[in-house]
């Protein structure tokens, strides 16, 4: 079923990777051309491949503030959210890591 993914979960997944957790809310500004139900129907499906994890509204660690905006300043404590955010799970950095050697 993994090998099934289209070029948005596989976006989304390079994304997050590069990034850090992510929401779907912020994907209107970083793919305009997705529309929001493709977008949410994306994580649903990788999240229920266990590709990604819900991780709560709190970002934690080293992550940007922004994933649309890099420049903005890195911050090292938890960030309250507005919105759900999701992150890699082990199998999904295993994934990537594959899919950016092919």
């Amino acid at each position: 079923m993994i090998s099934r993914l289209n070029d948005l979960d596989k976006k989304i997944l390079l994304h997050i990777f590069n990034h850090g957790p992510d929401s779907p809310v912020f994907w209107k500004r970083i793919a305009p051309e997705s529309g929001m139900d493709e977008v949410r129907k994306s994580f649903k499906r990788l999240e229920e491949l266990d590709l990604i994890e819900y991780c709560g509204k709190f970002i934690k660690g080293n992550y940007e503030t922004s994933s649309v905006k890099n420049n903005l300043k890195i911050k090292a404590r938890p960030q309250k959210g507005k919105h759900s955010y999701f992150c890699l799970t082990r199998k999904g950095k295993e994934y990537v890591k594959n899919l950016k050697i092919s």
